[in-house]
């Protein structure tokens, strides 16, 4: 893999509606990122490397169903059947995005720069413990060579021909926005934004 194209890749708008499979104990807290700093994840080192920059992530599917095989909500495949995992009761909660500098890794000719594959992107990234995984380097050089990128999208794991996206909190530009609204247990709505843009509320919205 090529990380020192990183800073050359090109990068575009993004908006439009994502998600996250939540419990309704969680679903006030989605864009709280604070805790994705100790955690390894497929883009992300966790603790493994101590003297390495710490930075936030935060995850979302690009549907429904992504979102739900993420967290392992449903278990099987679509090709030999799906059946809800009974362990835990699942929210589905739609996230608005409003983003000004993306890479899209899912594009053929960024995997050409980067001299990788979906087959990496997607791969066991926990065999390499305790070393970094490729995808682990990928992401910090995306965070550390490109200070203007605000995230980036890439084929989901569980769901290849499907999208993840991964935002970085503290890049967001002025212009750029993250949020969504949901209603609580007493049937009272409230809303949660991350991102430079004020968001203006409307009747309705």
């Amino acid at each position: 893999m090529r990380l020192d194209v990183c800073s050359t890749l090109p990068t575009r708008l993004l908006t439009g509606t994502w998600f996250r499979a939540t419990t309704n104990q969680y679903l006030s807290k989605l864009l709280q990122t604070s805790y994705s700093r100790g955690k390894a994840s497929r883009f992300y080192h966790g603790q493994i490397k101590t003297k390495l920059p710490e930075y936030e992530t935060l995850y979302l599917a690009q549907n429904q169903f992504v979102a739900l095989k993420e967290v392992e909500a449903l278990l099987g495949s679509q090709e030999g059947g799906l059946i809800a995992n009974p362990e835990q009761a699942w929210h589905l909660q739609p996230i608005e995005v409003q983003l000004q500098r993306v890479v899209d890794l899912t594009e053929q000719s960024v995997q050409e720069q980067l001299e990788t594959s979906v087959q990496e992107i997607t791969g066991d990234w926990k065999a390499y413990s305790p070393r970094l995984a490729p995808t682990q380097n990928l992401g910090l050089a995306l965070f550390q060579r490109t200070p203007r990128i605000e995230g980036f999208l890439v084929a989901s794991a569980r769901v290849p021909t499907s999208s993840n996206l991964i935002v970085f909190p503290s890049r967001l530009l002025r212009k750029s926005l993250v949020w969504y609204r949901f209603t609580d247990l007493d049937a009272k709505q409230h809303e949660r934004s991350i991102g430079g843009k004020k968001r203006t509320s409307k009747p309705g919205i």
